[in-house]
């Protein structure tokens, strides 16, 4: 598989995580947590432990900053 498809794949089977959560109920966190999941299983099956550990600590660096942001969006909007 090309790098350009395995990214494509990776990012549907990702997506498709989370609207599944979502679908069976599940919340925003979990959600999230379905799709690192299916993304950590991925990177491991791919690329091996070390790649998905890698990832994990990538993803939450992001999640954070992407928290972080949303957070004073809110609190602009007068949200929280």
């Amino acid at each position: 598989m090309k790098s350009q498809e395995m990214h494509e794949h990776f990012a549907a089977a990702i997506i498709n995580a989370s609207n599944e959560a979502l679908a069976r109920g599940a919340d925003q966190e979990e959600a999230i947590g379905a799709a690192l999941d299916i993304a950590a299983t991925l990177a491991t099956e791919h690329f091996g432990p070390e790649v998905m550990a890698t990832y994990h600590v990538r993803a939450a660096e992001v999640l954070a900053r992407r928290c972080e942001a949303v957070e004073g969006i809110a609190q602009e909007a007068g949200v929280r």
